[in-house]
């Protein structure tokens, strides 16, 4: 088991998610252009405030749960996105990203990302890491490839997302 992660990059901090985060990330969360791909909306600030508190504890982390780190600018202590990660099983993981679009297209996620499947590497002995996209995330699926991870299969209507049901792109990177 990993005590809360500290991951810092050339240009990032990433680390579990304070309460003091929690009106920013309802704001990018909260926004079209993020939410259409997402199958979590925040409808309220506590709402924000109740995830943070329970996906933020790396201590106790159990098989199927998530865990989120916020992705911070390493100077300004800013809150830019966020990464979730589910222990699946024993050796495999999935991850999920969500960046703020004022922060989209600098390399933040690549660099995020990047960090996290590094650290996960050297505190777990995994064999594989998952994620999953809706097929017209066009950016998240080109920084999925970009990580090195492999398109394996497409679930059609596999995913309820506000009543509608989506497909499901999955991806796996293997170690």
């Amino acid at each position: 088991m990993i005590k809360n992660p500290l991951i810092i990059t050339e240009r990032l901090t990433i680390s579990p998610l304070n309460l003091s985060d929690a009106q920013t990330i309802f704001q990018y969360r909260a926004l079209p252009e993020i939410y259409k791909f997402q199958s979590w909306l925040p409808i309220s600030l506590h709402e924000v405030k109740k995830m943070i508190l329970s996906s933020s504890e790396f201590g106790d982390w159990n098989v199927g749960q998530w865990r989120q780190l916020g992705i911070y600018l390493k100077n300004s202590r800013t809150i830019i996105g966020d990464i979730g990660i589910q222990w699946q099983e024993e050796n495999k993981f999935e991850i999920g990203f969500t960046l703020a679009p004022a922060f989209q297209k600098a390399g933040y996620a690549f660099e995020a990302v990047s960090a996290v499947i590094n650290y996960l590497k050297n505190f777990y002995k995994i064999e594989f890491l998952v994620a999953s996209t809706d097929p017209e995330n066009l950016p998240s699926i080109n920084l999925l490839k970009k990580l090195g991870f492999a398109k394996i299969k497409m679930l059609k209507n596999s995913i309820e997302i506000r009543g509608e049901w989506k497909d499901d792109l999955i991806f796996e990177l293997k170690f």
